[in-house]
Formats: C-alpha cells, sequence, structure tokens
C-alpha cells in the first residue's frame, strides 16, 4: 500500500488540486437543508486539501480528535503516506448521503476517466458529521465508529486494537516486543508509544479506515500494514499481533526520509507478505533464473518501483532488502546505518559495493546464486 502513489501517478497529472469541483450525484436529497450545509462543510474541507497544504483541522474536526491525532482524518494519507487521498482522482462525487441520529452519514464516489470515458474508480469514501448544540458541524473519525466495541490490550509501549472475535495471542505479541526492544537498542532508540490496529483481511482493514472500495481490495488476500508516522499509528492485516515490518516503519523511516531503501529495511528485519526476506531472496532467484531477459541494469525507484514477481513477492522490497542484507553481513547495525544515509541507488552500488552502472544485473544475479545454495 505505501507504494500505491505510483499507480495514482499514471493516472494522473500532477496539479490535480483543490480547484476540482464536488458533483452531487442526483439521487441525493438536496432538498434537505441539513444534508446542504453538510455538503457544504464538505465541500469546504475539500476545497482547503493540497498536495502541499492543509487545512486547519480545528474547523474541521472535534477537540478529541485534534488533540489525539496530528493528523485526524485517517483517509487523508490513507492510499500512500505522502499524497492525499482527495487528490488522487480527476472526478468527486457524493454518490449517498443519510442523516441518521448521531451524525450525517456521506459517500463519495473518487473515479477518473480516459480520453474513450472508460472509468476507473479510485475508492469510495465514508465520512461522518455531527451537528452540536450551536448547529455548527464536525467530523467524526471512521475509526472510532468501526472500533466502537474492539477489544484493547496495552502491552510495554504498544496499545493492541482488534475485533471482538479475535482471541488475543500473547505469545505472538511478545515476540514483537522481543523484536522491537533488539530494534531499538541496536539503533539506540527509546521505545515510542503507538497504537497497533489490525484485523484479519486487508477489506476489513480498509473498511476501518473509512472505505467501502479501495484500488487495492480484492484479488487473493494476503498481509498487508501500513504505518502513519505521523499519528504513531499501525494499521495491520493477516499477520495478528506480530507485524513488524511496519514497527520498523514507523521507527526508522521518518529518520531516513531520502534513502531509495525504506522497503528494503522493513523487509529485512520483518519480512513482507508474511514471509522472511530470505524466502523472497530465495523466490526472486528463482524467477530470475526463468528470465533471463530481465535487465536488472535498470533497477531503480522509477522503474521497479511496486513491482510484483507475482501475487506472492514484490521485486522491489526484495532487491532493497538484498542491499540491506550484505551492508549488515559486512558491518552489522552499523553497516545499516550507513547505507540508509545515501539519497540514491547509483551512490549505493558505487560506494557501498563498488559496483558501476551497467554491472547492476550481473552482480545482483551472483549474488542472489551465492546466498541461495
Amino acid at each position: 500500500m505505501r507504494k500505491l502513489l505510483v499507480v495514482i501517478g499514471c493516472l494522473l497529472v500532477f496539479n490535480i488540486c483543490s480547484w476540482q469541483p464536488l458533483y452531487i450525484d442526483r439521487g441525493v436529497d438536496t432538498s434537505d437543508n441539513k444534508i446542504v450545509n453538510t455538503i457544504n462543510f464538505y465541500r469546504q474541507y475539500l476545497s482547503e486539501i493540497r498536495y502541499d497544504a492543509l487545512p486547519d483541522f480545528e474547523k474541521y474536526w472535534g477537540a478529541k480528535d485534534v488533540r489525539q491525532n496530528k493528523i485526524p482524518d485517517p483517509l487523508l494519507y490513507a492510499l500512500t503516506s505522502n499524497f492525499p487521498t482527495y487528490l488522487a482522482s480527476s472526478s468527486r462525487t457524493v454518490i449517498y448521503v443519510k442523516v441518521l441520529k448521531d451524525y450525517v452519514h456521506l459517500k463519495t464516489l473518487f473515479a477518473s476517466s480516459d480520453s474513450l470515458n472508460n472509468v476507473s474508480v479510485t475508492c469510495i469514501t465514508n465520512h461522518y458529521i455531527s451537528f452540536d448544540a450551536a448547529g455548527n458541524p464536525h467530523f467524526v473519525n471512521p475509526v472510532s465508529i468501526y472500533t466502537k466495541n474492539w477489544k484493547t490490550v496495552q502491552l510495554r509501549n504498544v496499545t493492541y486494537k482488534f475485533p471482538p472475535y479475535h482471541r488475543f495471542d500473547l505469545s505472538k505479541a511478545n515476540t514483537l516486543l522481543s523484536k522491537i526492544k533488539k530494534l531499538e537498542k541496536d539503533w539506540n532508540r527509546k521505545p515510542m508509544r503507538f497504537e497497533y490496529y489490525f484485523t484479519s483481511t486487508k477489506e476489513e482493514l480498509s473498511h476501518l479506515r473509512g472505505f467501502d472500495f479501495v484500488i487495492t481490495m480484492g484479488n487473493r488476500d494476503s498481509p498487508s500494514g501500513m504505518a502513519d508516522h505521523k499519528n504513531n499509528i499501525i494499521y495491520a492485516s493477516g499477520l495478528g499481533e506480530d507485524y513488524f515490518h511496519e514497527v520498523v516503519h514507523l521507527y526508522l523511516n521518518p529518520q531516513f526520509e531520502d534513502s531509495p531503501l525504506g522497503e528494503g529495511l522493513a523487509t529485512f528485519y520483518g519480512g513482507s507478505k508474511g514471509k522472511s526476506l530470505n524466502w523472497h531472496l530465495r523466490y526472486l532467484n528463482e524467477y530470475l533464473q526463468k528470465h533471463p531477459e530481465l535487465d536488472l541494469n535498470s533497477f531503480s525507484n522509477a522503474d521497479f518501483q511496486g513491482l510484483n514477481v507475482d501475487h506472492n513477492s514484490n521485486m522491489t522490497y526484495t532487491l532493497q532488502g538484498l542491499l540491506c542484507l550484505l551492508a549488515y553481513q559486512k558491518n552489522g547495525p552499523s553497516g545499516l546505518k550507513r547505507i540508509m544515509t545515501y539519497s540514491s541507488l547509483q551512490d549505493i552500488f558505487s560506494k557501498e559495493f563498488n559496483i558501476q552502472a551497467g554491472q547492476w544485473n550481473s552482480f545482483i544475479r551472483n549474488t542472489l546464486q551465492k546466498i541461495c545454495r
């Protein structure tokens, strides 16, 4: 999910901004004053969201939500951690509005179309807007609505939140805590307090954050997660209490925002899709032996970003993880700290491994074969 920005970038031009109109479906009752006031409030909120600027959340969200979260809107960066969800489509249409006892419920369709008018749906969102005694509106966090009956377990610096059908696995939680303690020791970090929401499936996790539908839904289910650095929250599915990959993102990625190995570092420590880095290395090695025509000399953020070998493995994560592994084998944690300071893959290959452009393909293939013997 973290690399969905690449998909978005293929669909959109750079400067889709807040001037996008908000359409209202003909089925919405615009003769109801409360519905009209709700839509106007929602429209104003969207108009203040830009790629490089955000609204004053105190104008739109309840005091508790603003106090607890730097970004109180869980949908704002739900597609990718650095691009607003609401700007990820060329068309925004309110398709459903229902006045309920405690709030007004809106559903919005975000979509784009090509020159032949073929429609590509990015997501369908849920927003909940409540009115105080004076008639002033504010958003209600969909997570608080969806998790109203969820359970909570606090262990050390982790606050677990999970569905009532789940029986908490203390053994898995303790395993995660052991990994966190080692990570803190290796990187000289103090414990970071964070909330950890987890579900069994990816779709349930999407619903939790306010999506009816999102482009990542469907297909075969696999472990999935996202780290919300701004609010110190982890959203995870498929691995229960031990989704270490996202914990690594939460702890370390903010320090290395310019590194091209962010996913590699998380995969080195926490694996990907529920499998260890070693598993993915072997899987990729077999794949590359079957595809000698694939030229890894072009390996870069732009060319291979988010590329899956297939449903089971992501090539970018694995190749980045390989570079982290080699740095760790050379100098342990200090090697990892050093390799994360580079801002380009070119520098990493040339300065860290003395491998020049044009030699990447043979270096990666030969290294994988040695590791996987």
